[in-house]
């Protein structure tokens, strides 16, 4: 079994073991803690998260690319890493006070203080954890990801049942990144930490910022839809709208998680091979995950009401609405969300920088202005920026990267064909059943088996790299 295929699965069993742990902890704890306990510290949490996409910087996508990656380039990372971290830790630290005021719940300040020594003992974890995926150890960090995970969880369950309240989640936060911290660290190359270069440093910050910059963009305008749509529409409709989301992210969580960490480093390994060689792999990539992902959001499209009754109850019936939009936008989103990986690959931060900036303004204005004018306005605004997105970065693919369009085209004919097939299907399934009364159990069934039955049947009919990789896995097994 090649390397990258054994990352792949290593890092599919990482991802649905914590996915796993998290689930089965958090049923228990929904059951300990009060929804307010829990809101007190998703409040903070919600702050911290601003604060570690200041703390990364760029620098575990720098430690990946760089090809030449020495001690003395290891040791300006970590003087990069543990200046900004710590110095959030401070921020938040001294900040604390003044949180508690802002919210008005005195209960902040300790989750803050406390919250707060995690940025002390991350740089060790995080220098780590980029050098295991480098080196695409995947044996060792499903290791550290799992028992850290399972760490928290135990952590947060046991100190819940004590009385701690509130507190147990945060105490539970620090007992994860500890876990990841000694397993990261005992896992990893020996490493001589030597006295950083002022060019070294200068390089980590070149690249680092424009790769940060790039994610907090990225992570603003993300967060700007439930904004508005709580702002001027109501909080009842962003409710159904982050129901409909979660389950369009799905498939973001099962399969788009698990192949990001082995994407970029597997990548800058072709580059060493030749630029062909990695266009080729970023168009595989894109091509299998549009194979798994366009047939499961057009299902979801069919399926959605049914699916949202069957699991969350009639009264989350109009969230299926969104569900339309949400699977839309996500087919759309799978076309080029790998663009960044390819990018930075390819060392070229900067373009990634500017293709993002272009297409982040462009969203801002098209959705602060959409929104003034209703509802379906602002979707058919979100579906129109992503377009525009795909336009823009495939211009940028082209001109920096070297990715003929026709290329691209090319990866996505078998996708397109299931897109069609599964569709057609479910569309005239759709029709057959509104003339029936059926409960919709059934109808979440009978769209599920059609939905298999076509797309199995497209698979078998063509002769592509996915079918032979499905093919192997399934020969391997048995």
């Amino acid at each position: 079994m090649s390397t990258v295929k054994k990352s792949l699965i290593l890092s599919f069993i990482s991802k649905y073991s914590q996915l796993a742990i998290t689930f089965f902890s958090s049923i228990i704890i929904a059951r300990l803690l009060t929804p307010e306990e829990i809101g007190i510290y998703s409040v903070v949490a919600g702050i911290v998260v601003v604060a570690h996409m200041l703390r990364d910087f760029g620098v575990s996508s720098y430690i990946i690319k760089e090809v030449d990656f020495d001690d003395a380039k290891c040791s300006a990372a970590f003087f990069v890493t543990a200046t900004l971290s710590w110095s959030a830790g401070a921020l938040l630290f001294f900040s604390a006070t003044s949180l508690g005021d802002f919210f008005n719940r005195e209960e902040v300040i300790p989750i803050v203080r406390l919250l707060a020594f995690n940025f002390l003992i991350i740089p060790f974890g995080s220098i780590s954890l980029s050098l295991l995926r480098k080196k695409m150890d995947f044996n060792a960090l499903l290791v550290v990801n799992v028992a850290s995970a399972a760490v928290n969880a135990v952590t947060t369950i046991s100190l819940a049942y004590l009385g701690f309240s509130y507190m147990s989640l945060a105490y539970s936060s620090v007992a994860g990144t500890l876990m990841t911290v000694v397993l990261s660290s005992y896992y990893r190359q020996k490493v001589a930490y030597l006295l950083p270069q002022l060019v070294d440093i200068r390089n980590v910050f070149g690249f680092g910022s424009q790769v940060s910059f790039t994610q907090m963009m990225n992570t603003s305008i993300a967060a700007l839809p439930e904004i508005l749509v709580g702002k001027y529409i109501g909080v009842t409709t962003v409710g159904l709208m982050s129901r409909a989301y979660g389950l369009t992210q799905l498939f973001h969580y099962g399969v788009t998680q698990a192949i990001l960490p082995v994407l970029l480093p597997d990548l800058v390994n072709k580059k060493s091979i030749g630029e062909s060689e990695v266009q080729s792999r970023y168009l595989d990539t894109i091509s299998f995950m549009c194979c798994i992902g366009w047939p499961f959001f057009i299902f979801l499209a069919f399926a959605g009401e049914s699916l949202i009754i069957f699991l969350f109850g009639e009264n989350w019936a109009p969230a299926s609405e969104f569900v339309v939009w949400f699977s839309a936008i996500a087919v759309i989103n799978l076309t080029y969300n790998l663009s960044s990986e390819l990018f930075i690959a390819l060392d070229k931060p900067k373009e990634m920088f500017n293709c993002r900036l272009i297409i982040n303004l462009i969203s801002f204005l098209v959705m602060i202005l959409s929104i003034q004018f209703g509802l379906l306005f602002f979707f058919v605004g979100l579906v129109f920026v992503r377009i525009f997105g795909l336009f823009i970065t495939q211009y940028y693919l082209k001109k920096f990267c070297n990715l003929p369009v026709k290329l691209w085209l090319s990866a996505l004919q078998l996708p397109f064909i299931l897109l069609i097939i599964v569709a057609s299907s479910l569309l005239l399934l759709k029709y057959f059943i509104d003339v029936l009364a059926v409960s919709n159990l059934f109808i979440l069934l009978i769209n599920s088996i059609v939905f298999a039955i076509s797309f199995t049947i497209v698979i078998l009919l063509t002769d592509s790299k996915f079918k032979k990789e499905i093919l192997k896995i399934i020969i391997k097994k048995n």
